[in-house]
C-alpha cells in the first residue's frame, strides 16, 4: 500500500522502508535480513524478491613461464628463443592461430621503428580488473608483445616503436587463439648527404611558364592592381593586356632584397580600368600597345573609257 513514509504496508532492508510499487533492486542487505509489516486495511498482490549466494572468487591466472638466459647472438644477426618466426617475423604458426602458453623473445634487433603487418590478439577485455596481478590494471593483455616494456595486445601493434633494447618478447595465455602478428624491420639506411642550398632568386618573379594573376579584385576606374609576381622584364613603359583591355604601366614596386609583399605586388596603369576585375583573373604582358588596324579607304573609281 502507497503511502508518504510507507505506515501501512511496507518491506525494509538496512532500515529503509520500500512500499507501493518501488523495491528494494539491487540493495544489498548490510545486516541480512529484511522485514515485512502488513496493516489492517486492504490486501495487494505482494513482493517477491530473490537472491543468490556469492559465487566463489576465482584464482589468478598462473604466471607464464620463465624464459631462460639469451644465448650470445652472432654479430648482425636476429635471434630468437622460442618458437617466434624469425624469417615470417611472426607469432608462431601466423596467421592460422598462434598455440596456447607459449613464451619466445625475437633479439638482436636494429634500431629502427618497426612496420606493423598485421595485428589481431586478445585484447584486455576488463580494463578495470588487474589480469597479470602486477597491481596495475592498465597494462592487462592476456596475450601480449612487449617492446620497451609496453604490452601491446587486442589490435594495436607497435608501429613505428623503435626497440631500444633490440628485442621483442611475446605471451600467450591459455584461454583461447586468434591469428596473431606479423612485424617486420629493416637494417638501418645510410645517411645522405645534405642537399645542396639553392641558388637564390627573385622571389618577385614568376617562375618559368607562369604568368601574372591579380591577388585582389578590382573596380572601374582603378589606376592601381595588385599581382602574384612580375614577368620577367617587366619594367615602366611597357603594357599590359587584362580582360580584353590594354593598359600602360606607369608604376612598379619590386621589393627590395627577397621580401614578399603580402597582398601581392603592386602595378600602376594609365588610364583607369574601363572594367573591373576579379581576384584570379590573368595579366598579360605585352610590351607594347596593339597597333590600331590601319582604316581602309575607298578604292578609286575606275577610269573612264576612251571616246571612240
Amino acid at each position: 500500500e502507497d503511502y508518504y513514509d510507507c505506515p501501512y504496508d511496507h518491506l525494509t532492508v538496512n532500515g529503509v522502508k520500500y512500499c507501493g510499487t518501488l523495491g528494494p533492486a539491487g540493495v544489498v542487505p548490510s545486516d541480512g535480513t529484511m522485514t515485512w509489516v502488513s496493516d489492517g486495511s486492504e490486501t495487494f498482490p505482494g513482493w517477491k524478491v530473490c537472491w543468490a549466494a556469492q559465487p566463489p572468487s576465482l584464482p589468478p591466472p598462473l604466471p607464464p613461464p620463465s624464459l631462460p638466459p639469451l644465448a650470445p647472438c652472432p654479430l648482425g644477426d636476429v635471434c630468437t628463443t622460442g618458437p617466434c618466426l624469425i624469417t615470417a617475423g611472426g607469432s608462431p604458426d601466423f596467421p592460422n592461430g598462434f598455440p596456447l602458453g607459449e613464451r619466445c623473445t625475437i633479439s638482436n634487433l636494429p634500431a629502427v621503428g618497426l612496420d606493423v603487418i598485421a595485428f589481431d590478439v586478445e585484447g584486455d577485455g576488463d580494463p578495470y580488473s588487474d589480469y597479470d596481478g602486477d597491481g596495475d590494471f592498465r597494462n592487462d593483455c592476456p596475450d601480449h608483445l612487449t617492446v620497451n616494456g609496453v604490452k601491446y595486445c587486442g589490435t594495436l601493434g607497435p608501429a613505428g616503436v623503435v626497440p631500444s633494447d633490440g628485442t621483442m618478447t611475446w605471451v600467450s595465455d591459455g584461454s583461447e587463439t586468434f591469428p596473431g602478428w606479423k612485424v617486420c624491420w629493416a637494417a638501418q639506411p645510410p645517411s645522405l648527404p645534405p642537399s645542396p642550398p639553392l641558388p637564390p632568386s627573385n622571389t618577385w618573379e614568376c617562375p618559368a611558364g607562369t604568368g601574372m594573376t591579380l591577388t585582389q579584385a578590382a573596380s572601374t576606374g582603378d589606376t592601381g592592381i595588385f599581382v602574384s609576381c612580375y614577368v620577367e622584364g617587366l619594367k615602366m613603359g611597357d603594357f599590359i593586356a587584362l580582360n580584353g583591355a590594354t593598359y600602360e604601366v606607369v608604376g612598379l614596386a619590386v621589393p627590395s632584397g627577397r621580401r614578399r609583399l603580402f597582398q601581392g605586388f603592386p602595378i600602376t596603369v594609365l588610364p583607369g580600368l574601363t572594367d573591373a576585375a576579379s581576384s584570379g583573373d590573368l595579366v598579360k604582358a605585352v610590351r607594347s600597345p596593339s597597333p590600331p588596324p590601319p582604316s581602309l579607304s575607298p578604292s578609286p573609281p575606275p577610269p573612264a573609257p576612251p571616246p571612240p
